[in-house]
């Protein structure tokens, strides 16, 4: 536990039970190594960890690895839970690990999960170096995850949950421009017709 949170009341903590699953990471325009998820998480009693070493198939790197934890959500003055962070950083191994690199990175606020059951979603790496200087892939590398959080501890307290910011969740090329049709953004129908 954080020294900060020994100083909030117990009246506003709340305990969850966090599931996550890392099932896997798509469209990565490399044919060679083994990459890991590291991942910490703000709050929490396993704070941090790492999944198993997988090879890149077919430029794609299946997990399925999930873990198991309970974090410590706040309720602020604003009765709104307070930030809870996940943070993952996707690391690419060569030479049988002498070599390292980050490919991409991802931050989540856990609280914005709470309430909403198993959420399994697409997200768009940050910091990903493919995006800005190879330009391999037509779409950015997506990883996709599935988060569930259940409350263990009940003391009476009423809470809002913050919204779920979608900027991070990744939407296939059909949808994008499906969204950006019904919007008035795109005229021409037959780049539509293409994707579908």
């Amino acid at each position: 536990m954080l020294i900060s949170q020994l100083f909030i009341s117990k009246s506003r903590k709340i305990d969850f039970e966090l599931s996550i699953l890392f099932q896997d990471l798509a469209n990565v325009p490399l044919v060679s190594g083994n990459y890991h998820i590291k991942w910490k998480i703000k709050y929490a009693d396993l704070p941090s960890g790492s999944t198993p070493r997988a090879p890149i198939t077919d430029h794609n790197v299946v997990w399925n690895q999930s873990t198991n934890t309970t974090v410590h959500l706040i309720v602020g003055k604003d009765n709104v839970l307070t930030p809870c962070e996940l943070k993952l950083e996707i690391v690419q191994e060569l030479n049988g690990g002498k070599d390292t690199h980050t490919i991409g990175t991802l931050m989540l606020n856990l609280s914005e999960y709470v309430g909403s059951g198993t959420t399994t979603r697409r997200y768009l790496l940050d910091d990903c170096k493919f995006n800005s200087t190879l330009k391999v892939c037509a779409t950015p590398i997506p990883l996709y995850l599935a988060i569930r959080l259940l409350q263990k501890s009940d003391n009476g307290i009423k809470f809002e949950v913050p919204p779920l910011k979608k900027q991070q969740i990744f939407a296939d090329i059909p949808t994008m421009i499906t969204e950006r049709k019904d919007k008035g953004l795109v005229k021409d129908d037959s780049f539509i017709a293409a994707y579908d």
